[in-house]
C-alpha cells in the first residue's frame, strides 16, 4: 500500500508587521520639541493647576511613559517651557558702527515684541494668577529673568561704563522701564503696544536711561 505524498501547505501564513526600532535621536528631539509646544499651549489655555501631564501627553500624541522620562513632574516641564521661551529673547547684538544708544534701542524693541507675543504674554498672566499658589512657577520665572535678561544686560552695560562693578541695579532698572508697557497691559488691561508705539517707547526709554546712568556722573 502506497501513500500519497503530503501536499504542500498552501494556506497563507499571517504576516507580522515589522518591529519598529527605537526612534532616532533626531526623531526624539523633534517629539520633545513638539511636547514643549503643546505644553506651553496647555499651560496658557488652562492654567497651571488644571493642566496635567496626562493631558499634555494625550494632546502631544506621546505616551505618559515617554513624557515622564523627559520631565520628572509638572514643575520640571513648566521650567523647560520657560527655558525654551527664553531662547526667543533678543540678544544684545553689536552691529559694526552701531552706538550704545542704537544697540539698546534695538534690544528694547525686540524685547517688547517678544513679551507681547501670545505665548510670552500668556505665561506672564499665568504667573500673576497662580504664582502665589505655586511658588515653583515664580522660581522658574525668576531664574530665567536673572540669567537670560538681567545678567547679559548688566555685562553689556559694564563694558560701556553704565553699570557698577558686581551690580545689576541699572540693568534691572532698564528692563523694568522697557517692560512697563507690557506690564500695564497685564495689570490693568491697557492695550499692548503696536509697532509704532513699541519703537517710539523704546526710543524714549533708552534716551531717558542714558541721560542718568553714567557711572560716577
Amino acid at each position: 500500500m502506497t501513500t500519497r505524498p503530503a501536499k504542500p501547505d498552501t494556506q497563507a501564513q499571517p504576516r507580522t508587521a515589522p518591529r519598529r526600532g527605537r526612534p532616532s535621536a533626531e526623531e526624539t528631539q523633534r517629539r520633545m520639541a513638539e511636547v514643549l509646544k503643546v505644553a506651553r499651549q496647555e499651560f496658557v489655555r488652562h492654567g497651571y493647576r488644571a493642566t496635567t501631564l496626562e493631558n499634555i501627553a494625550a494632546a502631544a500624541g506621546v505616551s505618559k511613559r515617554s513624557l515622564y522620562l523627559w520631565h520628572q513632574d509638572k514643575a520640571a516641564l513648566f521650567l523647560a517651557c520657560v527655558q525654551e521661551g527664553a531662547e526667543r529673547f533678543p540678544m544684545l547684538e553689536i552691529q559694526p558702527g552701531a552706538s550704545v544708544k542704537e544697540t539698546l534701542r534695538d534690544y528694547a524693541v525686540g524685547l517688547i515684541r517678544e513679551l507681547s507675543s501670545e505665548f510670552s504674554f500668556g505665561m506672564g498672566l499665568l504667573l500673576l494668577r497662580e504664582g502665589r499658589e505655586f511658588p515653583e512657577l515664580l522660581s522658574a520665572a525668576s531664574h530665567s529673568f536673572v540669567q537670560d535678561l538681567i545678567e547679559p544686560l548688566a555685562r553689556y552695560l559694564r563694558q560701556h561704563g553704565l553699570e557698577e562693578d558686581a551690580s545689576t541695579d541699572r540693568a534691572v532698572l532698564l528692563i523694568s522701564m522697557i517692560l512697563t508697557e507690557v506690564h500695564m497691559s497685564m495689570l490693568v488691561g491697557a492695550p499692548l503696544p503696536d509697532e509704532a508705539r513699541t519703537e517710539a517707547y523704546a526710543d524714549m526709554v533708552v534716551e531717558v536711561f542714558l541721560k542718568g546712568a553714567k557711572v560716577g556722573g
